[in-house]
């Protein structure tokens, strides 16, 4: 007569399953790893955006600028920014430092960009 002793033949099965769920939970575990520094290398190239400032004169009365963010217009200012009135900047350098301040508050996530009269002030800007 044959005789099977279950009890080996469950231990052997018992430390085989233990061996899968420890290569399945390593496993997972790597891919979870993967995961998450794929979407951190994501947010940097968001912040990596190319943004740049142009320049444009106003028919006789001033200067705006025009924010670029990857080639798309992202803000439109033909006026200066927190004072009443469509005031235009009177020169181009005035134009500039506030755009390059706009910029600055952009790539900090500073959002939404917003300029107050004590920037514009510290920018010698009225």
């Amino acid at each position: 007569m044959l005789r099977i002793d279950l009890r080996k033949n469950s231990l052997f099965f018992s430390k085989k399953c233990n061996v899968m769920k420890n290569c399945l939970y390593t496993g997972l575990t790597i891919v979870l790893i993967i995961w998450i520094c794929s979407g951190c290398h994501q947010e940097k190239k968001e912040v990596e955006n190319r943004i740049e400032a142009k320049l444009f004169s106003i028919a006789d009365t001033g200067w705006g600028y025009n924010i670029f963010i990857n080639g798309k217009l992202y803000i439109h200012q033909p006026h200066i920014p927190a004072i009443s009135g469509n005031k235009t900047f009177k020169n181009q350098e005035a134009a500039n430092k506030t755009a390059e301040l706009v910029i600055k508050k952009i790539k900090n996530n500073l959002m939404p960009p917003s300029v107050s009269i004590h920037e514009l002030d510290s920018l010698e800007i009225h």
